[in-house]
C-alpha cells in the first residue's frame, strides 16, 4: 500500500507520540519498524517534503547533459534522413563527444523524432561462403534499370568492391550488352589503379552479357580476371551490389528527371554519398571509402579514444558535483541519551575532486615522516616546450610515463658523476600538466635529497648549494626526452589528434624536434628547505594538488566563473580571470589523469625496494632520530580525533555515544526519545 506525504507525515506524528511505544503502535498500523524510521529520518531532515515520492530514476554518472540532448536534437534536425546510429557515430566524428546510439535513440524517441520505416525489410539468406580479406580482391558487379520520361529505360552498370563496399565505378548505358560491362571494367581498373599482376575477380549474376563468351575473353586476355557466376535463382550471393542497388533506387526514385544528364548527376550524388559519408553497420560503422582507402583503424582507435575521454570526463564531473550532497549515500548517528540525529553525507573520493584530497594527503605525508633524512632537499622542476603540448596531450599515458623516464635518468646519471657528486641519491617525482591559469603546461616538480650514498656505502653531500648545474640538467633531460619521443615515433606508438595531426607527417616531426632541440628548456631549482617538518610539510602541498582549489574560485555567474590566476610576467602578483562555465569545465578536465596512472613515484634511496634498508642505514650516519608515524592502521573516526581534534562518536549536544540506528540498542533508546 503506498501512502502519500501527508499520510506518512499523520503516522510519524502519531507513532511518535503514542504512550504504547513505538513497536505497539507499528504493529497496529501494520507498518514495518525499519520503514518508520527511514519515514522518521526523512522527516527530521526535510520535514514534509522529505516524505514525498521521489522518482526512482536517479542521475549517474554517465547521464547525458542537456546541452549534448539539444545537440543530438539539433543535428537529428539537420540530417532527418540519418539513423540514430549514424548520429551517434557523426557526433563522433565531427564534434569529438561520445554518446551511445541507445541513448541518442531514446532522445529522439523523447523528442518524438523516431519515424516508423516506411518500408518492410527483407530478410537476409545465405552469405557468400569465401570471403573477402581486403580490398580488390573480389568485386561485384549488376545492372539496374531507370526510366526517364520521353527517353525510356536506361540501365546503371555498377561495380563495388566486396571488402569494403566502395563504388568505384558506375555507368549509365542505353543496353545491358557485353560491351556496356567490358567499358566499366576498362573505367573501373583505370580508377582503381590495378597493376596486371594483381587483378581483381569479379563476381556477377547469369544474365547474357555476363556469360558472354566475349565478355570471357575480354577479362581473361586483357586483365587475367577470374569471373566468378552466383548460383542460379539465388541474388544472395551477390547481395551487397543488390542491396546497394535497392537504396540508390529508393532515393534517385523519388524525382523524375527528364534527361539522361539529370539521372546522370542524381546517381553521382548519392555515389559521393553512400562512399563518403554513409556509416555501414557491417563496417564497424566506417564508411567504404574509409576503408577502401585503409585508414579504417585508424578511425576506429580514434573514435575509442573519444569514448574512453568523454566517459572518464563524464565520471569525473558526476563525482565532483555530487560529492557529500547524499548522493553516494549517507550516515547517521543517533545519540544514546538525548536522541540527537546526526547525518553525514558521503564523499566521492575521486582524486580530482577538491573536497576528497585532505585526508589522502595526511595519510601520505605522515606516511613520508618515516623516509625523512636530517638533510638538505632541493625542489627541481622540469618542463618541455609549449610545442610539444599538443602531441603529449594526444598520448597522455605515453609521454607522462616518458617525462618521469627522462628526468630520472637525468638525476640518475648526474648524481653518480664524481665530478658533480658521486652518489646514489634519493628523490620523488609528482606530475602536474596545469599552470596557473588552469592552462595545459605538463611538468614534473621533483623533491630531491641533496646527499646520497657513495660506492663504499658512505653518506656524501656537498654542502648548502645545489650539486647539479641548471644547465647541465636541462641539455641532458632534454636530451633524454626527444630521444624517447623520436623511439616511440620510430615503433608508431604515437597518436595524432586535433591539433596534433600536422605531425604524422615525417617532415614536419622532424622540424619540431630540431625546433625542440634548439630551445632552451627551463628547469628551475628552489632553495633547500629550513628542517625535515617543512619537507613534509611542502611534499603534501604538491603531492595531492588538483588543477584549482575552491579558494581561488570567486565568483560565478549563470555562464561565466571568476578565479585567481597568478601573472608570472608581473612579478607572480594576482589578478582576476573571467572566462566562460564551458570553458572552465573544459580548463579543468584536461587535467584528470589517465585511468590507474601513478602521479606520485619515487625512486633511488626513496624507492619502495631500497628505502627500508638504505634509509634506515642513512639515518644511522647522520645520526637522525626516527619520525614515528601516528596515523598508520588508524580507521576515519580515529583519524579525525588525531587531526581535529574531533570525537564524531560524542553527541555535540549533550557528550552521549553516537550509535549507528541499525545497532539493536538503538530501537530502545529512540523509541524513548520520541515518547517525550
Amino acid at each position: 500500500m503506498r501512502f502519500s506525504a501527508e499520510e506518512k507525515t499523520e503516522i510519524v506524528l502519531l507513532v511518535s507520540r503514542s504512550p504504547e511505544g513505538v513497536n505497539k503502535s507499528l504493529h497496529s498500523l501494520g507498518i514495518h519498524k525499519r520503514t518508520f524510521y527511514n519515514w522518521y529520518h526523512a522527516y527530521c531532515k526535510d520535514g514534509i517534503d522529505g516524505l514525498a515520492p521521489k522518482s526512482r530514476s536517479k542521475r549517474q554518472w554517465n547521464y547525458i547533459p542537456d546541452d549534448q540532448r539539444e545537440l543530438v536534437v539539433e543535428m537529428a534536425l539537420e540530417y532527418p534522413d540519418r539513423s540514430s546510429r549514424e548520429l551517434a557515430v557523426k557526433m563522433v566524428d565531427e564534434t569529438g563527444m561520445y554518446i551511445s546510439e541507445s541513448s541518442v535513440y531514446r532522445i529522439l524517441k523523447e523528442r518524438g523524432l523516431i519515424q516508423p520505416a516506411y518500408h518492410s525489410f527483407m530478410i537476409a539468406g545465405d552469405e557468400f561462403h569465401t570471403k573477402t580479406k581486403f580490398v580488390n580482391e573480389m568485386w561485384q558487379t549488376d545492372f539496374t534499370y531507370f526510366n526517364i520520361k520521353g527517353w525510356g529505360w536506361y540501365h546503371l552498370s555498377t561495380i563495388l568492391d566486396d571488402y569494403s563496399r566502395y563504388i568505384i565505378h558506375c555507368e549509365l548505358c542505353k543496353g545491358m550488352k557485353a560491351e556496356d560491362v567490358m567499358r566499366t571494367v576498362d573505367a573501373a581498373m583505370i580508377k582503381a589503379k590495378i597493376r596486371s599482376k594483381a587483378p581483381p575477380k569479379i563476381l556477377s549474376d547469369n544474365g547474357s552479357c555476363y556469360i558472354s563468351k566475349d565478355l570471357n575473353s575480354f577479362l581473361t586476355d586483357k586483365y587475367g580476371i577470374d569471373q566468378i557466376h552466383g548460383k542460379p535463382g539465388h541474388p544472395q550471393t551477390q547481395g551487397k551490389i543488390e542491396r546497394y542497388h535497392r537504396s540508390l533506387k529508393s532515393v534517385v526514385n523519388l524525382h523524375h528527371y527528364y534527361s539522361p544528364d539529370q539521372l546522370t548527376e542524381a546517381i553521382r550524388e548519392y555515389v559521393d554519398y553512400y562512399n563518403k559519408e554513409r556509416y555501414h553497420e557491417s563496417l564497424n560503422n566506417l564508411t567504404p571509402q574509409d576503408v577502401y582507402l585503409g585508414r579504417g583503424e585508424l578511425i576506429l582507435k580514434e573514435r575509442q579514444r573519444i569514448k574512453e575521454q568523454s566517459l572518464k570526463n563524464r565520471k569525473t564531473a558526476y563525482h565532483i558535483m555530487n560529492c557529500k550532497t547524499g548522493a553516494f549515500g549517507v550516515n547517521i548517528s543517533v545519540c544514546e541519551d538525548c536522541g540527537c540525529i546526526s547525518i553525514h553525507n558521503n564523499s566521492c573520493r575521486s582524486r580530482c575532486c577538491p573536497m576528497c584530497q585532505e585526508f589522502p594527503k595526511e595519510k601520505w605525508i605522515d606516511a613520508q615522516k618515516e623516509n625523512v633524512l636530517d638533510a638538505p632537499y632541493y625542489h627541481v622542476v622540469f618542463t618541455v616546450p609549449e610545442e610539444l603540448n599538443s602531441i603529449i596531450y594526444s598520448n597522455q599515458k605515453l609521454l607522462y610515463d616518458a617525462l618521469y623516464h627522462a628526468a630520472s635518468a637525468t638525476l640518475n646519471e648526474l648524481s653518480k658523476d664524481a665530478k658533480y657528486l658521486g652518489a646514489d641519491i634519493g628523490y620523488i617525482c609528482i606530475l602536474h600538466t596545469w599552470g596557473s591559469a588552469m592552462n595545459y603546461h605538463p611538468h614534473i616538480h621533483t623533491i630531491v635529497l641533496g646527499g646520497g650514498l657513495d660506492d663504499e656505502n658512505k653518506w656524501k653531500e656537498t654542502g648548502g648549494n645545489f650539486f647539479l648545474p641548471y644547465g647541465v640538467i636541462s641539455k641532458v633531460f632534454r636530451g633524454k626526452y626527444l630521444d624517447e619521443l623520436k623511439s616511440l615515433w620510430n615503433d608508431s606508438k604515437l597518436k595524432f589528434h586535433g591539433t596534433a595531426e600536422k605531425y604524422q607527417n615525417s617532415y614536419r616531426f622532424k622540424e619540431l624536434l630540431d625546433k625542440c632541440y634548439e630551445k632552451n628548456w627551463v628547469t628551475y631549482c628552489k632553495e633547500t628547505f629550513n628542517g625535515a617538518q617543512s619537507v613534509i610539510n611542502y611534499l603534501g602541498k604538491y603531492t595531492h594538488r588538483i588543477a584549482i582549489s575552491n579558494q581561488r574560485i570567486k565568483s560565478m555567474k549563470d555562464t561565466t566563473v571568476t578565479y585567481a590566476v597568478k601573472d608570472y610576467k608581473n612579478e607572480g602578483c594576482w589578478k582576476e580571470k573571467t572566462i566562460s562555465g564551458e570553458e572552465f569545465i573544459r580548463r579543468f578536465l584536461m587535467h584528470v589523469p589517465p585511468k590507474q596512472f601513478v602521479r606520485i613515484r619515487h625512486y633511488g634511496l626513496l624507492s619502495c625496494r631500497n628505502k627500508r634498508k638504505k634509509i634506515t642505514h642513512c639515518r644511522n650516519l647522520l645520526g637522525c632520530k626516527k619520525y614515528i608515524s601516528t596515523l598508520k592502521n588508524l580507521n576515519a573516526i580515529e583519524m579525525i580525533k588525531v587531526l581535529y581534534h574531533i570525537d564524531v562518536c560524542k553527541c555535540s549536544s549533550c557528550g552521549g555515544n553516537m550509535v549507528s540506528p541499525r545497532k539493536d540498542k538503538y530501537s530502545s533508546s529512540f523509541c524513548a526519545h520520541m515518547r517525550c
